[in-house]
């Protein structure tokens, strides 16, 4: 037995190995999202002047919100429907938990909305964040509901929100702010899927994270930038490079000035006029200057997750095909 589904049966939780498909969850609209603007479709939509008014009717009292961008765009017709089958899974995990009403779904993509819409999945339609045709950097514009999850952080940790970005394929088992430490400022899934634990920092100065590599490019800062080790097709060009070897596909923020720092960096790293980097090599890459304190700003207070409660399921040969939070 793997190490995941060792755990999962350690806590006698009952899930599924085969793919599942959700029946539509009908996601019940607070109410105070009666009186909010619609387009003339019925679609709800965030913009500016709203923003603040959505984020307290969906977050909890304890001002917790999760966060998930959307866009069926990027698959392409043929993978539309099985990401809605994705997300309706989703979203039936989360009902069970009763933290669907706490979620904002966002998506600049009209059909993702309409779909979502159609099997009672509340969307909103994203006029708040830069939209696509604005944003200088080539990853922002070809990948904009990836870089938008970033920007929608800001703008909740802003408001004072503690937020819990989810991809859309996760499966939730638990309330995972349970198990969040309010104390450090990020938290984040540990990547190092070959191991069966989260490494300490002893191990990881001679462990080498194998997702990524640091390669030489001349449209980067500094002439090098983190890359996806697949990526890296001259090895003589690639060097190691020390990072948390993080996966964004689920992360918590709390809303300090040091969160807030951070991701006003990440911003302006995919924003540059010229990158291509992949938003997690970003994450990994950026994170590591602002661990260390300067000035009257202390250093950002970071973990790793640990795996007994969140894990990135992509381990051999474990039948799953998804990150859990148990």
């Amino acid at each position: 037995m793997c190490p995941v589904a060792a755990r999962l049966a350690a806590l006698a939780t009952v899930v599924s190995l085969t793919p599942f498909i959700a029946p539509a969850i009908l996601q019940k609209e607070p109410s105070q999202l009666d009186s909010l603007p619609r387009l003339y479709n019925g679609l709800c939509f965030v913009d500016r002047q709203n923003y603040a008014e959505v984020a307290s009717a969906l977050a909890s009292p304890r001002k917790e919100i999760i966060l998930t961008t959307a866009s069926f765009q990027h698959e392409g017709a043929d993978h539309s429907t099985d990401q809605l089958d994705l997300i309706k899974n989703y979203a039936t995990y989360l009902h069970d938990v009763s933290r669907l009403q706490n979620t904002f779904i966002v998506s600049y993509d009209q059909a993702t909305c309409k779909a979502l819409h159609s099997v009672g999945i509340l969307c909103f339609m994203d006029e708040a964040a830069p939209h696509p045709d604005v944003l200088p950097g080539q990853y922002a514009q070809e990948r904009p509901h990836w870089f938008s999850k970033y920007w929608h952080a800001h703008a909740l940790s802003t408001l004072g929100y503690c937020v819990l970005f989810l991809d859309d394929d996760v499966v939730v088992l638990q309330d995972p702010f349970m198990f969040h430490d309010r104390s450090y400022d990020v938290e984040g899934l540990s990547d190092w899927n070959w191991l069966d634990h989260v490494p300490d920092t002893q191990e990881m100065s001679f462990t080498t994270c194998r997702v990524y590599a640091m390669y030489e490019d001349e449209d980067a800062a500094g002439g090098q930038m983190l890359i996806w080790n697949g990526l890296a097709h001259d090895k003589n060009k690639t060097s190691q490079h020390v990072n948390p070897c993080q996966s964004t596909g689920i992360w918590f923020t709390e809303p300090t000035p040091t969160t807030l720092v951070f991701l006003d960096d990440l911003l302006e790293w995919l924003l540059a006029k010229r990158n291509a980097q992949w938003d997690q090599a970003a994450w990994n890459e950026a994170i590591m200057s602002h661990l260390i304190g300067t000035g009257n700003l202390p250093g950002l207070r970071y973990r790793l997750l640990p795996i007994e409660h969140f894990s990135n399921i992509r381990m051999t040969p474990c039948p799953l095909g998804f990150s859990a939070s148990l």
